[in-house]
């Protein structure tokens, strides 16, 4: 299986227990996303290959000085999770049909960004729809010049049940639309600043 350059990023449904190969030999490879349990999730060096396995955590990082060919092993079921990481030297693209569950993400070639003023009353992020695209996330920032703290949640958000950013907090969000993300804040002329790939 040849090795080509450049990078490549995956995304994994941890909802069923499989066994799966990386369609391509790599050299390097960096876990960006992992958000399921300890123990379950391992990298390993064949497809029966127990002994060499090696548990998978959230930005953990491997490099070898020759093309390995990797397994991901997810032991149990963890619906809701994902594992999201990226590999050194691009492969050749999953074709449609492939028994492999994982999902290439293409590098974006545009952004999304703003700055929201955020009140005493629940506002939205985006006034109309702007979509995030599969894979990607938006990040949010409390701009540092706030004076009080803002509130982030879906429609409904209010300043005792939303995720509180103070000054210069920010948050990273995997959703499909800005618009389904709303703010408050607990006093007058706070502001967010915003910023996605398209």
């Amino acid at each position: 299986m040849a090795v080509a350059t450049g990078t490549k990023r995956f995304r994994f449904d941890l909802s069923e227990a499989t066994v799966t190969k990386i369609p391509y030999d790599i050299r390097t490879l960096v876990i960006d996303k992992y958000n399921g349990a300890n123990e379950t999730c391992f990298i390993q060096f064949g497809p029966d290959a127990e002994e060499t396995r090696e548990e998978i955590e959230h930005h953990k990082a491997w490099g070898w000085d020759e093309d390995k060919e990797i397994w991901i092993v997810n032991l149990s079921p963890q619906p809701g999770k994902e594992l999201k990481f990226t590999v050194g030297g691009p492969g050749t693209y999953i074709s449609a049909g492939s028994t492999y569950n994982g999902v290439p993400v293409a590098n974006q070639t545009s952004l999304a960004h703003g700055q929201v003023t955020v009140g005493t009353s629940e506002v939205a992020l985006a006034s109309s729809s702007v979509s995030v695209p599969d894979g990607f996330s938006v990040v949010i920032k409390a701009l540092a010049s706030n004076t009080g703290k803002v509130y982030v949640g879906l429609s409904g958000v209010t300043t005792t049940n939303g995720f509180e950013l103070s000054a210069g907090d920010t948050v990273e969000l995997f959703v499909t639309d800005l618009s389904t993300i709303h703010l408050i804040a607990d006093a007058a002329d706070q502001g967010v600043a915003y910023i996605e790939e398209q």
